[in-house]
């Protein structure tokens, strides 16, 4: 047992970044295993109990203690894997090593251009080294690809105080779910997305771009906040 973890907590969290996690069906996200880290070790386990406990060495243990220095604006993004609208775990380790300022500019550029690790790495070292303007460096990096894909991208708040605290109860699993099931209710499907307990993320291509044009960005947060405030009554029932 890991101090400050129940049984069932220390089960989830092994589930997650143990054997057999090549899975997609982790029961917790990078975000979420930070958080159990960094609660056992306030309650006074050391980083070598954690690692023991959970097969793991020490470095993996902090590299996920590390994902808490991301701003909390953009933590919810952090997945494990590449995905439209989404910041894999090996972009959000690269992002830890950035100033924070830093990190919420290249996180929008990751998801709109579709960066991998290795250039959102590329970004960070030409950063540090050239001493040059953000944008400057993001866009050397992309210039180097053959070819450059670019996707839409909306963000917007997920309402009241009230859905707010509801959703912020809620694992990232259970708010993705509820924000697929709030872009099908807009009467579009290939459009992605990633909810937070404050804000959501859109990102798609011409479905978006349309669907933007169309409606406009304050009707759609409208609409999402709408589907939002009914799926978290239903769901804390």
């Amino acid at each position: 047992m890991l101090p400050g973890l129940t049984a069932i907590e220390l089960g989830r969290l092994r589930m997650s970044i143990g054997y057999g996690t090549h899975k997609r069906d982790r029961p917790l996200s990078p975000i979420e295993v930070a958080h159990a880290l960094h609660a056992t070790c306030q309650a006074g386990a050391e980083l070598t109990d954690c690692a023991r406990a959970l097969n793991l060495h020490e470095t993996n243990v902090r590299r996920f203690l590390r994902l808490l220095q991301i701003p909390a604006s953009i933590q919810y993004l952090v997945t494990w894997g590449r995905g439209r609208g989404r910041i894999s775990f090996s972009i959000a380790s690269e992002l830890t090593k950035m100033a924070s300022s830093d990190q919420i500019v290249v996180a929008r550029a990751a998801i709109v251009n579709n960066l991998d690790s290795k250039e959102v790495r590329q970004i960070g070292q030409l950063r540090k080294r050239s001493g040059r303007a953000l944008d400057d460096c993001i866009a050397e990096v992309i210039g180097m690809r053959p070819v450059v894909e670019r996707y839409q991208v909306f963000m917007g708040e997920t309402g009241p105080d009230s859905v707010v605290g509801n959703l912020r109860n809620l694992s990232q699993r259970a708010r993705d779910e509820m924000l697929t099931a709030a872009i099908s209710n807009l009467g579009v499907v290939d459009i992605k997305g990633r909810l937070g307990d404050r804000l959501f993320t859109l990102v798609g291509g011409d479905d978006l771009k349309h669907l933007l044009s169309h409606l406009g960005p304050e009707v759609i947060e409208s609409r999402i906040q709408e589907y939002l405030a009914k799926g978290v009554q239903h769901a804390i029932k």
